[in-house]
């Protein structure tokens, strides 16, 4: 049974709930966001366009704790209460410590929305960091669209065989009409019901995270069956299944989709790619949530030139948020790699912790022959050591232009 909470004063009403459940992702997504704090996010407005004057009413943070998951609502009585809860919100992301976002579909409303509203408020507080949207990833991966029709999260959760578990009867349309007639009555049925429709979004979407994620998101790419054995019917993953052991097709999807994978710490984004006998690594410069008043100036200004042992070259830029960093590669015949001796050695000195795991990883790559990483391998790109190098180049530049920078 969840725990229930619920505080109010004079600002606003916030609403816990703990579940004995958690977020799994499987084996190779921990291999690159492990050691990063998720929360799964979802927010009600009253209306799609954040331009057009609608504002945000109701937020869920969806977070793990040491029992399970708990769930965070902040809602607003009135539409003039926004300010109140887009700041509630921000507040407690920090506070928790969240190094990353997971929605559903909120790279194109959610996270844009929530931009646009602290921008439209001048609220001094600023939401740049990674993000993983997995209606993002379904759509630009697999063709399950052309299985189910719709990709909209309900739909995909009667694929599964989730839909059963969602105890909330009403559509986000309805929702902004009921919310209308809440904020002139503010009658406790129609605010149980907006809350429920809020809430079994994020915990159903923490559902449908765990069942794809039980084989190495295979239920969705195809490779072994849909998903849901291992589970039980709140989708708790049964920890006595090992992991599926996935070939190299997720982490290029995950590589290559939406921001890239997260770097530094979550500090950076980083996507790959070989072209021309060259490693490019872009990406963006992140921050997790803060009030501009800590410190805007969390994006950096930096060139790095190749030198005499490093033919590396990086750039960073502030204005933008952006980097990209170029690393010349070595080839024989249709192979191409990398001594990365030195990066090693470096990394296992450096004290900070994704330089450390990744190196760990490398070393016990099979494509790690004698200090030198293979990349292409007879012409087929090895995505894994491509992203974990990509991941570690970086890191290493990011920490050597700016070592004062810490991690939020």
């Amino acid at each position: 049974m969840p725990v229930l909470g619920i505080t109010k004063n004079k600002d606003m009403k916030k609403f816990t709930r703990s579940y004995n459940t958690y977020i799994y992702s499987g084996q190779i997504f921990d291999l690159y966001h492990g050691g990063l704090k998720p929360c799964i996010f979802d927010i009600e407005t009253t209306g799609l366009s954040a331009h057009r004057g609608n504002k945000i009413i109701l937020t869920a943070c969806l977070i793990p704790d040491s029992k399970g998951v708990t769930i965070t609502q902040f809602l607003a009585e009135n539409p003039y209460e926004e300010d109140r809860v887009i700041m509630a919100t921000m507040n407690f992301l920090k506070d928790e410590s969240v190094d990353y976002l997971i929605t559903y579909n909120g790279a194109s409303f959610d996270i844009p929305f929530m931009k646009q509203r602290l921008a439209t408020k001048n609220l001094p507080y600023v939401l740049n960091m990674y993000e993983f949207d997995l209606y993002n990833f379904i759509r630009s991966n697999t063709g399950l669209k052309s299985q189910i029709g719709s990709l909209s999260q309900k739909n995909v959760e009667r694929h599964f065989g989730i839909s059963s578990n969602r105890k909330d009867v009403i559509s986000g349309r309805e929702s902004v009409k009921l919310f209308a007639e809440y904020a002139i009555n503010q009658d406790s049925v129609i605010e149980k019901i907006i809350l429920t429709h809020n809430r079994e979004d994020v915990l159903q979407l923490c559902h449908l995270f765990n069942i794809i994620g039980r084989n190495n998101f295979g239920a969705v790419l195809g490779e072994g069956d849909n998903g849901c054995g291992g589970f039980n019917g709140a989708g708790i993953h049964d920890v006595n299944m090992a992991p599926i052991v996935s070939n190299h097709r997720l982490d290029a999807a995950l590589a290559q989709t939406g921001a890239g994978l997260p770097s530094a710490g979550g500090e950076l984004t980083a996507r790959p790619r070989l072209a021309a006998g060259c490693l490019t690594v872009a990406g963006r410069q992140l921050r997790a949530p803060h009030k501009l008043s800590d410190n805007t100036d969390f994006a950096i200004n930096a060139d790095f030139f190749p030198e005499t042992a490093s033919s590396i070259s990086a750039e960073f830029i502030k204005e933008n948020c952006s980097y990209q960093i170029r690393v010349p590669l070595e080839k024989h015949e249709n192979s191409q790699f990398l001594d990365i001796k030195k990066m090693l050695l470096d990394a296992e000195s450096s004290g900070d912790n994704t330089q450390i795991k990744c190196a760990h990883l490398l070393k016990d790559s099979d494509n790690l022959i004698n200090d030198y990483l293979l990349l292409v391998n007879e012409g087929s790109e090895l995505n894994r050591e491509i992203n974990l190098l990509s991941i570690l180049i970086s890191t290493q530049l990011y920490r050597a232009i700016n070592p004062n920078k810490s991690h939020y």
